[in-house]
């Protein structure tokens, strides 16, 4: 009954510790395809970055954390979150062969994989939740602990 608030955890801590490894200029190397912006390269190599893209991971990690104050509300991240990381598969994978939105929103084939496995683990979490009737388990716990 709680896979929403787990994932929105989990979300929020990978998100935020993925955006501070892409502010480490070690770990980034040149990439071979026009990505443009500050911290601009390949993180180990795999997975294109800059630091709009480290902006964007770091206010994503913070919302997930965010919402996961009460279960409604990490339900909410699950439903949306998993459109938004859909809708930026598609995106991705209409603009494959020239860099997103002129190489300031690097996306690629790594990261395609990565927004299919999130957004199937976050849809599949809130239909879980809604299927289970998760809707009123903070009004179940407090009753229990009355």
């Amino acid at each position: 009954m709680i896979l929403c608030w787990i994932l929105s955890l989990l979300s929020g801590a990978g998100y935020i510790t993925l955006s501070l490894l892409q502010l480490m200029p070690p770990l980034i190397k040149q990439g071979p395809w026009g990505i443009k912006g500050p911290l601009a390269g390949d993180l180990f190599g795999l997975l294109a970055t800059n630091l709009y893209l480290a902006i964007l991971h770091l206010l994503i990690g913070t919302i997930a954390l965010a919402s996961s104050k009460s279960y409604k509300t990490s339900q909410n991240f699950c439903l949306y979150g998993g459109l938004f990381l859909a809708a930026l598969f598609i995106f991705g994978q209409a603009n494959q062969r020239i860099p997103t939105l002129g190489g300031y929103l690097p996306l690629d084939l790594s990261q395609d994989a990565l927004h299919l496995l999130s957004s199937t683990l976050l849809l599949s979490a809130y239909i879980v939740n809604k299927a289970m009737g998760a809707n009123n388990l903070e009004q179940d716990i407090a009753i229990r602990h009355d």
